[in-house]
């Protein structure tokens, strides 16, 4: 309760003059990077990357090489259609994890021999990216499945990556 105008007055200030903040944050013991911005008369925490853990996008593999057959990309198209949605639901989504940690947490509790099974090894499967495609568009429009996630808004060109390091930032 006593921190309320100090809070306020931060919030309002950093809003009037298009500023956010950079700070470190320790959330479940390990240190992060954090942005804090003004948003809906609040101040909004956003979690970043430190720069060791940030790798260059030209290190990455981006398949330029890959050849795209024709009609792929217009089914991929499809499919993303058949999955998205105006509306996110966050209650739809669950942390599955941390119900395994504590349904073993609490067999521990009751006495109970705690045994965690080894994951598989995972194999490499070779598939035709066409026919896949096809497969979960089918199984889609077969089933009805409602859209569970947001659509996102099409961008005629990909953005630049941002700079590598950057001045304080301005709303």
């Amino acid at each position: 309760k006593g921190g309320d105008k100090a809070y306020r007055l931060l919030a309002d200030a950093m809003d009037k003059q298009g500023r956010v903040a950079l700070a470190k944050f320790v959330m479940r013991g390990k240190e992060s990077l954090v942005l804090i911005r003004p948003a809906q008369g609040g101040l909004m925490l956003h979690t970043m990357y430190f720069a060791d853990e940030v790798r260059d996008f030209g290190e990455i593999d981006r398949g330029q090489s890959a050849k795209i057959k024709p009609g792929e990309l217009d089914l991929a198209g499809q499919l993303i259609d058949g999955l998205s949605s105006d509306e996110f639901h966050p209650e739809q989504y669950e942390d599955e994890y941390r119900h395994r940690v504590l349904d073993l947490v609490n067999q521990k509790v009751e006495g109970k021999e705690v045994t965690v099974a080894a994951p598989e090894a995972p194999r490499a499967q070779v598939i035709d990216l066409m026919e896949a495609l096809k497969e979960s568009l089918a199984k889609r429009v077969a089933t009805g499945e409602k859209r569970p996630l947001a659509k996102a808004k099409r961008s005629e060109e990909a953005a630049p990556a941002p700079p590598k390091r950057a001045q304080a930032a301005k709303k």
